[in-house]
């Protein structure tokens, strides 16, 4: 939530997918909620748990298909 200022539309970003270790692919911001939420009950600490979140969705090309829906993944906003 402290950094969400820093995040915008257009910003670029490397995604890192567990399925291709060792490989980024280049995204892009596309969406930033524009309201907070609370992190899913699934999060392992009470702590955790407690921390609001906003939603940002990227974009990335993906013409060849290897990255599927559900995939789990790893951003870093640039």
């Amino acid at each position: 939530e402290a950094r969400i200022g820093r995040v915008a539309i257009g910003q670029p970003a490397d995604v890192t997918v567990d399925s291709f270790p060792g490989e980024a692919f280049a995204g892009m911001v596309v969406f930033v909620s524009p309201r907070a939420e609370f992190t899913p009950r699934n999060v392992q600490t009470q702590r955790d748990r407690a921390t609001t979140v906003f939603a940002v969705r990227l974009q990335l090309p993906n013409d060849d298909g290897r990255l599927k829906p559900g995939m789990p993944a790893d951003a870093k906003l640039r």
